[in-house]
C-alpha cells in the first residue's frame, strides 16, 4: 500500500510494506488516513519514498505481466507526463516500476482467478506483485487510488 507526496516536477509514492487481510487500526504517522476500495484489513508502515521521474520505466516479468504494465503506463503518463517507457525486466535499468507476475493459474472451480498481490518498495524501485495477471491489476488499480488526485 501506499500514498503519496507532490514534489516539484516529479511525483513522488511513498511506500508501506505490503497489504495483508486482517483488521486494519489507522495508520499513525501518515498525513491522512488511506481511503481504498476494497480496504485491505491490515498495513504495515514503511520509511521513505519513490518518486517517480522522468528517468523511471515500468518493467516486467512473468506471463501475463506485459499486458497489465502496459495499462498502468497508460494511465501514468498523461497524469505525470513522463514516458515511462514499458520493458522487461531483464533489460531494466535504474529506477523502475516492476509488475511481476509469479505464475498464471488456472480458476477455481467457481471461474475466480487469486487476486492477492502485494505492493513495496526500495529506494530505486517499486514492485507490484501476485500470482496472476488479475492479482497484479488489482495491484496497479490500488497504486492509482493512492497518487494525488491533482495529476489526473
Amino acid at each position: 500500500m501506499i500514498y503519496h507526496e507532490t514534489l516539484t516536477s516529479q511525483v513522488s509514492i511513498r511506500f508501506i510494506k505490503k497489504p495483508l487481510f486482517e483488521q486494519t487500526p489507522p495508520i499513525q504517522g501518515m498525513p491522512h488516513e488511506i481511503s481504498l476500495i476494497p480496504r485491505p484489513l491490515r498495513l504495515e508502515a514503511g520509511e521513505g519514498s519513490f518518486p517517480i521521474t522522468p528517468e523511471t520505466s515500468i518493467s516486467w516479468s512473468g506471463e501475463g505481466a506485459l499486458p497489465v504494465a502496459g495499462l498502468l503506463a497508460e494511465y501514468l503518463r498523461p497524469a505525470t507526463g513522463f514516458a515511462l517507457p514499458v520493458v522487461p525486466e531483464t533489460s531494466s535499468q535504474g529506477r523502475s516500476i516492476r509488475l511481476v507476475c509469479r505464475g498464471n493459474p488456472l480458476p477455481d472451480a467457481a471461474g475466480f482467478y487469486p487476486e492477492q498481490y502485494s505492493i513495496s518498495v526500495l529506494e530505486d524501485s517499486a514492485t507490484l506483485a501476485a500470482d496472476s495477471p488479475v492479482g497484479l491489476a488489482r495491484a496497479v488499480q490500488t497504486l492509482r487510488q493512492l497518487l494525488p488526485c491533482e495529476i489526473f
